[in-house]
């Protein structure tokens, strides 16, 4: 199955030169930003036909440093869907049985059917990432396998889920030093945030050069025609799920099939059975 690209986006990678998330801006300055309500009734109509022809599958991949706004977007996508058609995955961190297994088998079950929309908050990417950062500067992961292995692996297996029929949208959350400092603060003063903070937030927030780095490097080596990477300020909340919102409409869009036709002969007779018992 041939799934026809993307429509061009402003946020889309581009990979003409070398990616640098820390040169990469935090707050939008592409003009005008579509409204979040018009991109979710565009969500909602073409993921009811989604669901209803069965044309193909999308998996939603967001990742982002911590308190970067993952939640909050994916509510404000799901707020627009139907709940029949629609999943949403977090990853955290691996469990043992995980670890015992390729480093995609906790994703692969997770996958969208044709028909759905699925959502993955945080993936199987963070195995190229955190798991990187806490291997050093080690040339391998845990299990002997190289870096640019796994991003091979990935690459691969996109074009598979691509060329059978599942639509692939990855999203990286770019916040900045600050914002991000502002936020984890208010996980740790904020008793209705508290319960989200863990310590290894801030470990992660004094890294976050090299979380960078290496986010940079896992983008530009699995960014595709079919599954590419789209890099969304993050420091303006509100703009930033516009943004997503927009993004998923035309994904959505680009996939969805028509509403499957109805058999007007059987509606007309079951039209005249339910008008009779009218009377």
């Amino acid at each position: 199955m041939n799934l026809p690209l993307l429509p061009d986006s402003a946020l889309r990678v581009r990979l003409a030169g070398r990616l640098d998330l820390l040169d990469a801006p935090t707050l939008w300055d592409g003009g005008d930003v579509p409204g979040l309500e018009g991109s979710q009734k565009r969500i909602e109509e073409s993921q009811r036909r989604l669901w209803a022809s069965r044309s193909a599958g999308l998996l939603v991949i967001i990742q982002g440093l911590d308190a970067s706004g993952k939640d909050g977007t994916i509510r404000r996508l799901t707020q627009a869907m139907d709940p029949m058609g629609v999943r949403v995955k977090g990853f955290a961190k691996p469990t043992a049985e995980e670890l015992a297994h390729d480093f995609t088998w906790r994703a692969v079950p997770h996958f969208p059917a044709r028909g759905e929309v699925v959502i993955f908050n945080r993936s199987h990417y963070e195995a190229v990432l955190v798991e990187r950062v806490l291997a050093g500067g080690s040339p391998v992961a845990q299990d002997g396998q190289s870096w640019q292995a796994r991003y091979q692996y990935l690459r691969e297996l996109e074009l598979h889920l691509v060329s059978s029929g599942t639509r692939i949208l990855k999203v990286w959350l770019h916040l900045s030093a600050d914002e991000q400092r502002k936020r984890l603060l208010k996980r740790v003063t904020n008793e209705r945030k508290q319960w989200k903070f863990d310590p290894s937030d801030v470990d992660t927030w004094q890294q976050r050069e090299r979380y960078l780095s290496l986010a940079s490097a896992m983008i530009a080596a699995t960014h595709s025609d079919v599954a590419p990477w789209h890099v969304v300020p993050a420091d303006d909340k509100g703009t930033m799920r516009a943004l997503v919102c927009e993004l998923v409409a035309e994904a959505l869009e680009s996939v969805a099939g028509e509403y499957p036709a109805a058999d007007d002969a059987l509606c007309d007779r079951y039209e005249s059975i339910l008008k009779e018992k009218q009377k």
